[in-house]
């Protein structure tokens, strides 16, 4: 019978540690009552998630939020939608599968479509597909806006759990030379973003200057660390 207890309970064991931080980002939202358990988890996966998390465990964290959008709105945003009257406009599932209707413009719009776009692709259905780029528009802010409240949650739930396991420690504060140093990281990824979505005020001359300052920048951080 011990031996059966011990068996389950490491069973349980390696189930946790090879849960996936998209799956653990998934149940946080899902947990409600427990979910200082679950941010608990996470900062025991990502150590380092007040400070200096990789992109890679941020983006696979965001990814499990994702899914609970798309598991809680899924029916609230499937929208069948057709061109009437010169305009695009919501109709009936039955209406859309009209035969008559067949040559008519139509999108069926869900939160996969919607989202299952890169940001690049999705710059281009401006030009090359405008109904889906209108339509699919709103419904990417949407889940941005969960994805993002749902990182801002964990954030906080996670310097609660912080707070009550090290109730001696005070705030994490950033020296000067680190904050510069985040700037200069959030100024070079705007930059990148410009040129993914064809920023036209970042002409070859604008990047190349400011690229030289941010390095500059960088060159000066090192000085001083």
């Amino acid at each position: 019978m011990k031996t059966k207890k011990v068996v389950e309970a490491v069973s349980k064991a390696v189930a946790v540690s090879s849960q996936s931080l998209s799956g653990l980002a998934y149940e946080y939202q899902g947990a409600y009552v427990d979910m200082l358990s679950t941010a608990k988890k996470i900062l025991d996966r990502v150590p380092n998630i007040l400070t200096k998390p990789s992109d890679n465990d941020v983006a696979e964290i965001k990814l499990g939020f994702a899914r609970r959008f798309k598991e809680w709105y899924a029916k609230d945003y499937d929208t069948y939608n057709m061109v009437k009257d010169n305009k695009m406009q919501v109709v009936t599932e039955a209406e859309f599968n009209d035969a008559k209707n067949k040559n008519k413009v139509k999108v069926h719009m869900t939160i996969g479509l919607a989202v299952g776009y890169t940001q690049q692709k999705f710059t281009t259905l401006a030009k090359s597909d405008p109904y889906i780029y209108a339509l699919a528009k709103p419904l990417r802010k949407k889940a941005r806006d969960h994805v993002n409240k749902g990182m801002k949650n964990l954030l906080a739930s996670i310097r609660q759990v912080v707070g009550i396991e090290n109730p001696k420690k005070g705030r994490n504060v950033k020296t000067i030379v680190e904050a510069f140093g985040d700037n200069i990281a959030t100024l070079k990824a705007r930059i990148k973003t410009a040129e993914a979505r064809g920023d036209e005020l970042l002409t070859t001359e604008v990047k190349k200057e400011f690229s030289s300052w941010l390095s500059q920048g960088e060159a000066l951080i090192k000085k001083f660390k």
